[in-house]
């Protein structure tokens, strides 16, 4: 049995991941209005809806189990390694035609251990296949037109398969928005959002530089993109514009103990 105490979780991760769900919602949302609902029985009126995934994916470790859509696969690379999942992940989100027992049971029988600490319920647990951490979670919560049970699985890589840079990362277009004010702790994200027909790169990290100056440096180097806006609350400030094809994005978050940076750049399959 696996036992981890969650004291010891590093807090400057959970920053992160708040901060990046939320940004990366707001992102995803905006093409919403764009996206037309596929039919109950898993027909786009083209035939058969095909089961997408990066390429790479690992399905002989992470099988999909009776899957009919896949609606977003994620990499994730970080410069530190976090004590949950290590340091690169992937993290994907897909429909199965499986009730939530059956995926419950599936799932647990893959799993060669289960952390009970760090599982919520049956439909929501933790574990490891080897030396790789997974996270299971299953919910008839999903899209408004799901096609049958939600599964949401993040699982850490190989140690031998860490890397410096991630490996999806071929065609970012990094003259777009320019990496300032780094201090530490760079992460960087590709998404493939098939629901939406999305791509979406992400690079966020720590910054010590004073406010004034990160919202000052962004006014003035993209004041003049197109539909550029600036929008501040109390957490921090939001820049976003379009450039070409691409949709680009700026979030700063001012706290009283880690300033943070996201940067992220998405465009349509």
């Amino acid at each position: 049995m696996v036992r981890i105490n969650k004291k010891s979780k590093n807090s400057v991760f959970f920053l992160f991941c708040l901060v990046i769900l939320s940004i990366l919602t707001i992102f995803t949302l905006s093409a919403c209005s764009d996206k037309d609902s596929l039919n109950k029985d898993g027909n786009d009126g083209k035939g058969k809806v095909e089961i997408k995934l990066l390429s790479g994916f690992p399905k002989d470790f992470m099988p999909l189990h009776e899957a009919l859509r896949v609606n977003n696969c994620e990499y994730e690379v970080k410069e530190e390694a976090n004590w949950v999942f290590g340091k690169d992940m992937y993290i994907l989100e897909f429909e199965s035609k499986a009730t939530k027992d059956e995926l419950a049971v599936y799932y647990k029988d893959l799993l060669d251990s289960v952390d009970e600490e760090a599982s919520f319920d049956d439909f929501s647990f933790e574990g490891l296949i080897g030396e790789q951490r997974v996270s299971v979670n299953i919910t008839d919560e999903g899209l408004l037109d799901a096609l049958g049970t939600t599964v949401r699985i993040s699982f850490g890589v190989p140690k031998s398969e860490y890397s410096n840079e991630n490996k999806y990362f071929n065609d970012y277009p990094n003259n777009l928005i320019e990496q300032a004010f780094v201090n530490t702790a760079v992460r960087y994200k590709y998404l493939e959002n098939y629901y939406y027909d999305l791509k979406q790169y992400s690079v966020a990290y720590q910054t010590i530089e004073k406010p004034e100056v990160v919202v000052d440096y962004y006014n003035g180097k993209y004041g003049d993109k197109e539909k550029f806006k600036a929008v501040k609350d109390q957490y921090g400030t939001t820049f976003t514009w379009i450039d070409g094809d691409y949709k680009c994005y700026v979030r700063y978050t001012d706290s009283e103990k880690t300033d943070m940076l996201l940067l992220s750049i998405q465009e349509s399959f």
